[in-house]
């Protein structure tokens, strides 16, 4: 399981992952907090589940959105800069 495609991916974007779930929490929690005042009772696991599933596709979303634009170059570029020649 942990060796699959998804997995070795996550893994890689985890520092991303990790700088980003906390703006990503407190997004969610400004945004939508007054989201389940209406909701009824008998509903509220199934809409926090849901809520939980978007937050976590919004979470991994920008987390590969930073990876991709930043971690990612800056490493190449680290790399290319200061490799020694062969």
């Amino acid at each position: 399981i942990f060796a699959g495609r998804v997995m070795v991916y996550l893994g890689t974007i985890s520092y991303c992952i990790y700088i980003v779930h906390y703006p990503v929490l407190e997004l969610f929690a400004r945004y939508f907090s007054d989201y389940f005042y209406g909701v009824a009772p008998d509903s509220i696991p199934l809409t926090l589940w849901a809520f939980l599933g978007v937050m976590t596709v919004t979470l991994i979303a920008a987390a590969a959105a930073l990876y991709h634009t930043v971690e990612y170059p800056c490493r190449r570029f680290i790399v290319k800069k200061w490799a020694s020649p062969a």
